[in-house]
């Protein structure tokens, strides 16, 4: 790989030596450097000040400011960028100054007197090194600037929905909520009310003559004194009630653990405040009037819209009463407050009533052959039982639809009974009706009180227990339909809970649309389900995932999103797209025939924030399934979560790919010092990946090896001799064993490239494999016996990348040939790391590569080296000092 040098490269030589100086800036601009002269520090702090170069090529040794303390400040200073900082210094400069160089941030180093060509070299790296540098900044602007984009993408869709749940919910003259909300409210409200026992009243509302102020004044006026009214109305209503215009001039008021008298007084407020009000206009003013009707539920009603009928019905009756009053439902007719006995009357034969099958308890035989009659005429069948026979257990094994209990004047009789059906869990939802003879009616509330459902006196009115039958039996019907939907509001919910978790652990696309499917099927009870993602560089769409779709060995053709139904709705241009399964083929375009036309379909799309980001679609199953309301409002939910988690993914892909390219361009300016090593990155990162899949399979590190350390593995051992390009290359790539202070130069790499990559994990926070990297880059020399270098760490406290890194780095040194020393053979360094286990090397880690031998010899093979030239004969040399 080939990186090209830098445009016009600027350069500034700082020396107190003024001939120093003028050399370096002749040889310089012949080169085709743009070189500007400082003569210390001080100065060329102010120029770079002025005008940041991109080399900086520094004496040690000045007056007034150093080159060491020009470093610092540079490296210190936020305002000045990258800038590359050779150090010229003395020959005979010792390890320890040195390392203090580059601790202070100096990037290379050039030792007096200076050689041309050397010098020429060294700026050719620092031209590669900034070009990498300027290429990481760039990456990185790209991902913070992808990231900041997602953040505004997904504020503005919060905004949007926040936007669209009020759009939803309220009425835009007025600002009070909707009918909509009205009716779900009033339908929380009644479910509490019944939970806790308590009352529930509702006031309905009209403008008087409204329709003759819109005539007489037009409708701007009208709009007025809506918006008028509704402001008077949301001033009036007390902090637990909530008003609402549920149309045209109608309006509502909810009132929560409110009697109807109560809630009489607080209409009788609201008519004053809003007669009391003036509406002006201009010149106008207007005195506006309302009739309110109340209603509670402490009446005989069965469900909120009867209690918002008897509510209408009582504001009807103060209209005809003269308006501007207020009217409450116990005054006035309603079908849920009979005034007379009619509602009463045995119904008659033609009319449509149940079928039931009741169980009578009843321990005399002559009362219960009475209620046996009033019961079979009414066209019930009846089985009686006696008060002493295990009655729960008769109605577990016959399931009789009602139950009627009479204990006479025995009140135990009928707490006993009642108990026992509700203790039972089969017979626990059985309707259950008590007979009293008591005239005090303790035994009636000691029965309500164990848990039955209703209750009559004798004598028995016919009529009476004929409708106390059925609605006991109507109201159970209702319990477990309601139960019904409960247990599917709560299987949906499971379900899409489960997709929610499912899609903030996936990773990749692969599991974002494996989780879609399998949600998708198991929500709407399909078994064949499919998602597409665009293809063909945006043009068409391809299955990306597939679940039970027929012919999909045959489905391969993309859909071209141009000219075709499914490329409709991904283009936004339809909302969703429903197939019968009867259209005609000539409908849709052939690729995308066999998905919709043979069975009912639906399709909606995926959406990310702000774009569309695939397509999915279901099939109907089943001989009567069809794709219902309900069905697509599923849908369209995981549509949008799902497409939020494929945007998401897709944003994090487009990331670490520019991290990997990143990794790939660092870890190749080492080979660019040290060609001979050929393979060798490739061949160290195969061997640690090796050694890791074992110790995940044996060892007690098997916790430890995750599949993310394993891929930051993957990407970071690369990047283990990074340090190497600040070695000189009369020490890199010397023939021969190196002499202790070179040797001490050359173990400065792994500080080197330990800061290098530091630079990027302060830059990227949270890259976990830039953490490993540097973890591998500062501790691969480290012994496991504490002689390693730089820090001499020991057992557990050299990191276990780097553990897994050493030994996979030594191998390969050990079997591959370098300019210091002969390849040996897999053999030779099989027992020198076997020899080395628990001194240079983990001995879990050794016990892994033994039973990883024959992929380690393999492979060694497979990434060898092409040699085009017999190599020039090369003594074997001892690696007292590891490889370098």
């Amino acid at each position: 790989m080939s990186i090209a040098k830098l445009d016009n490269p600027s350069i500034l030589v700082v020396d107190d030596d003024r001939f120093q100086r003028t050399l370096a800036q002749r040889i310089l601009t012949r080169e085709g450097y743009d070189v500007r002269t400082a003569s210390d520090g001080v100065r060329a702090l102010q120029s770079i000040l002025e005008g940041a170069p991109d080399i900086v090529l520094t004496d040690w040794n000045m007056p007034i400011m150093d080159g060491l303390e020009l470093c610092r400040n540079i490296r210190e200073n936020e305002v000045i960028p990258f800038v590359f900082v050779i150090l010229i210094t003395a020959e005979d400069a010792t390890t320890d100054r040195l390392v203090e160089a580059f601790d202070a941030g100096v990037d290379d180093y050039l030792t007096k007197p200076l050689n041309e060509r050397e010098l020429l070299a060294r700026l050719r790296s620092a031209q590669r090194t900034i070009k990498l540098q300027r290429e990481l900044s760039k990456h990185s602007l790209q991902a913070h600037r992808a990231n900041a984009e997602m953040e505004v993408a997904n504020s503005a869709l919060a905004k949007a929905n926040n936007r669209l749940d009020l759009l939803a919910t309220t009425d835009e003259l007025t600002g009070l909520y909707n009918r909509r909300e009205a009716n779900q409210r009033l339908a929380n409200a009644w479910s509490a009310s019944k939970r806790f026992g308590e009352p529930l009243s509702c006031i309905m509302i009209d403008i008087d003559h409204f329709k003759s102020f819109n005539d007489t004044h037009g409708h701007l006026i009208g709009d007025l004194i809506l918006k008028e009214t509704a402001s008077v109305l949301q001033r009036a209503v007390r902090e637990y009630e909530r008003a609402f215009r549920i149309g045209g001039e109608e309006f509502f008021v909810i009132c929560p653990k409110t009697s109807e008298h109560e809630a009489a007084i607080a209409a009788e407020r609201i008519r004053k405040m809003v007669s009391q009000n003036i509406v002006e206009h201009d010149s106008l003013s207007l005195s506006v009037t309302i009739s309110l009707g109340v209603a509670c539920n402490t009446l005989l009603l069965e469900d909120p819209d009867q209690l918002r009928q008897a509510a209408d019905e009582a504001l009807y009756a103060a209209k005809h009463a003269g308006r501007n009053r207020v009217c409450c439902a116990q005054d006035s007719p309603t079908p849920a407050t009979p005034k007379d006995d009619t509602i009463l009357t045995p119904p008659s034969e033609t009319d449509a009533r149940p079928l039931l099958s009741v169980l009578l308890v009843d321990s005399d035989p002559a009362s219960a052959a009475k209620t046996r009659r009033l019961l079979e005429n009414d066209g019930h069948t009846v089985c009686i039982l006696p008060s002493n026979t295990p009655t729960a257990d008769f109605a577990t094994k016959h399931h009789p639809d009602v139950v009627v209990i009479d204990g006479g004047t025995n009140e135990s009789t009928n707490v006993s009974f009642t108990r026992s059906f509700r203790s039972t869990p089969e017979t626990h939802l059985l309707p259950l009706i008590l007979l009293s003879a008591r005239s005090d009616g303790s035994d009636v509330l000691a029965g309500i009180g164990a848990g039955a459902d209703d209750f009559l006196t004798k004598p028995l009115n016919p009529s009476e227990l004929a409708l106390r039958v059925r609605t006991a039996q109507r109201r159970r019907e209702e319990l477990s339909a309601s139960n019904s939907v409960r247990g599917e509001q709560t299987r949906v919910l499971g379900v899409i809970s489960d997709l929610s978790r499912s899609l903030a652990a996936a990773r990749g696309l692969d599991g974002i649309i494996e989780h879609t499917l399998a949600s998708t099927a198991e929500l709407l009870c399909s078994n064949s389900v499919a998602a597409l993602r665009p293809a063909n560089e945006g043009r068409a769409l391809a299955i990306a995932g597939q679940l039970g779709v027929e012919n999909a060995n045959t489905a391969t053709d993309d859909i071209p999103i141009a000219g075709s139904a499914i490329g409709r709705l991904f283009t936004g241009k339809e909302p969703f797209l429903i197939t019968t399964g009867d259209e005609p083929a000539t409908d849709f375009c052939d690729a995308e025939r066999d998905l919709l036309c043979r069975r009912p379909s639906v399709a909606v799309a995926l959406c990310g924030p702000g774009n569309i980001v695939g397509v999915l679609v279901v099939t109907a199953t089943g001989s009567n399934r069809t794709i219902s309301t309900l069905d697509l409002v599923y849908m369209d939910l995981i549509g949008n979560m799902a497409g939020a988690a494929i945007h998401d993914a897709l944003s994090r892909q487009k990331t670490e790919d520019a991290q990997a390219s990143i990794v790939i361009a660092l870890a190749t300016l080492a080979e660019y010092r040290d060609t001979d090593t050929g393979l060798h990155l490739d061949r160290v990162t195969q061997y640690s990946l090796l050694l890791a899949e074992q110790l995940r399979r044996e060892s007690p590190y098997r916790e430890l090896i995750t599949d993310t350390l394993v891929s930051d593995l993957e990407r970071a051992v690369p990047l283990h001799d990074i340090g190497k390009v600040a070695i000189p290359d009369h020490i890199l790539l010397k023939p021969g064993k190196l002499t202790d202070e070179e040797f001490d130069i050359m173990k400065t790499h792994t500080t080197i490239g330990s800061r290098t990559i530091e630079r990027l994990v302060q830059r990227s926070p949270g890259v976990s494999f830039l953490v490993a990297a540097q973890q591998i880059a500062h501790s691969h020399h480290e012994w496991f016996n504490g002689r390693g270098y730089p820090q001499g760490l020991s057992g557990q406290d050299i990191p276990l990348s780097a553990r897994i890194a050493t030994v996979a780095d030594v191998y390969d040194a050990i079997t591959t040939s370098r300019p210091y020393k002969e390849a040996m053979s897999h053999e030779k360094a099989a027992e020198i790391i076997y020899t080395s286990s628990g001194t240079h090397f983990d001995p879990h880690v050794v016990e892994a590569f033994n039973a990883s031998e024959e992929a380690f010899r393999s492979l060694s093979l497979e990434l060898a080296d092409k040699i085009d030239e017999a190599p020039s004969p090369v003594p074997a040399l001892p690696l007292e000092h590891g490889p370098r």
